[in-house]
């Protein structure tokens, strides 16, 4: 995993490890413009200073030493899916100390993907028996020892990919949606201004996509992907009102409990200056750690369909 340098020098290589892909994207945001924020971010995370006006955001370090204990976290330069997770926390906490439902919100889109729970985890014992298997039985047998919701009940030694476990997605392991009317409360909580916003096509069309290729969904938004390519050729926003954008992406066309958060499952960046400009009408995009084609990476590759922008000052 990349190095806080690493990713200071290149924001592409932000690589969200699970589902925190809202706080990604805005992490890579800020580390395009080189802000303020990400040293201040970094020092709420290293040496547990208070980030902004969040009461509670002193607390943020040792949660995240609760999931490096645990194996959540890997111990080999985590800090981009440490900054990911920090900013989750904050965003948590930041909504409760507000009386905001954004985090209520958050929690309610999640529940959409039915392997999601908020904190369950399991520790279970494997053992191995050539009897067993020889009377007819599994060769390998898993119980569970015990369930836990809180990381500070789990015991010393304990490590997910080990004896820990949590299965499918999970809020303590970094899995949270972001729905697309809540995304404009996390880039204003890290102070950064949304331009405009809003869906790329409607439900109707976007219910088309389905089982379809770049070369169908590509002239349904033509202006849109015409004007990021004209941008990133350039290297420069200077022709538009907005300086990048982040990007909402749905793979579920006519899904209804989807269309209801505006058909996103994904969020990426888009920088106005890629680090190689897109070639053919290709726009490039950042996620899972590295610069993306589009079209090919996300459409072809993936089945994934630009559904929701939100343009940045």
């Amino acid at each position: 995993m990349p190095s806080l340098r690493q990713i200071k020098d290149d924001p592409s290589l932000v690589d969200q490890r699970s589902g925190c892909c809202g706080f990604a994207a805005a992490l890579m945001a800020l580390l395009a413009r080189d802000s303020a924020e990400i040293d201040e971010l970094v020092d709420c995370v290293t040496k547990g200073s208070k980030w902004k006006d969040i009461d509670k955001s002193t607390r943020v370090r040792d949660r995240l030493i609760k999931r490096l204990r645990v194996g959540i976290i890997p111990p080999n330069q985590p800090f981009d899916f440490c900054l990911c997770l920090a900013l989750m926390i904050l965003f948590k906490e930041h909504a409760k100390q507000t009386g905001s439902r954004a985090w209520d919100d958050c929690m309610e889109f999640s529940q959409v993907w039915s392997a999601w729970s908020y904190s369950t985890m399991q520790h279970t014992k494997t053992d191995w028996s050539l009897l067993r298997w020889l009377d007819g039985g599994g060769f390998s047998k898993t119980t569970t020892i015990a369930t836990y919701s809180k990381l500070k009940d789990v015991p010393k030694g304990v490590k997910l990919g080990g004896k820990l476990t949590t299965t499918g997605l999970a809020y303590k392991k970094g899995d949270m949606a972001m729905p697309a009317d809540r995304m404009p409360d996390l880039l204003e909580m890290v102070g950064l201004t949304v331009q405009a916003e809003g869906p790329l096509v409607g439900d109707r069309v976007f219910r088309t996509f389905e089982d379809e290729g770049s070369s169908f969904v590509r002239p349904k938004v033509s202006a849109f992907h015409r004007e990021l390519n004209r941008i990133q050729r350039a290297g420069s926003a200077s022709s538009v009102d907005y300086a990048d954008l982040i990007l909402g992406l749905g793979n579920e066309p006519g899904n209804s409990d989807f269309e209801a958060y505006q058909n996103v499952t994904h969020w990426v960046y888009v920088p106005a200056k890629p680090k190689a400009p897109p070639v053919g009408t290709e726009f490039k995009c950042w996620t899972w750690g590295g610069e993306r084609d589009f079209w090919t990476y996300m459409t072809d590759d993936r089945g994934f369909f630009p559904a929701y922008a939100i343009y940045l000052s």
